[in-house]
């Protein structure tokens, strides 16, 4: 086997390699175009039940189509297609506050790890006794 043959085996070598690497490159993408296509979807809806500070018990479906500037209460007929209610303060006044507050004490437990500080507990309705 003289050089050139050894260059060409080379070459066709590498040419094989990143064919198979940009293969591997395109599915990757593909797999987190996916991902962020459900987080996404997640981030852009908020359903769920709570208990507000007025004791109102209530189940709702929430979603947004701007990113979160404006949210709206929605439910789904038979056939599931979505019906939009009206806007989620004016059909649950209260809950998108609630909503956050609940959101602020998760965040403040997960990503400092300590018990959440009692003005975010009140936010949300309980009722903390400070010891003296």
């Amino acid at each position: 086997m003289n050089i050139h043959e050894v260059v060409i085996l080379v070459l066709a070598a590498t040419v094989l390699v990143l064919g198979l690497t940009g293969v591997n490159l395109k599915d990757d993408l593909a797999q987190s175009e996916r991902t962020l296509s459900r987080i996404t979807r997640h981030l852009d809806s908020k359903t769920g039940g709570t208990i507000l500070l007025t004791g109102d018990m209530i189940s709702y479906n929430l979603k947004t189509f701007d990113s979160g500037k404006h949210w709206y209460a929605t439910e789904y007929d038979e056939d599931w297609g979505l019906i939009i209610l009206g806007e989620a303060e004016e059909v649950h006044p209260g809950l998108l506050e609630h909503i956050e507050a609940m959101d602020n004490i998760y965040t403040w437990s997960s990503v400092i790890g300590t018990p959440p500080p009692v003005d975010l507990l009140r936010a949300v309705g309980f009722a903390v006794e400070e010891k003296e």
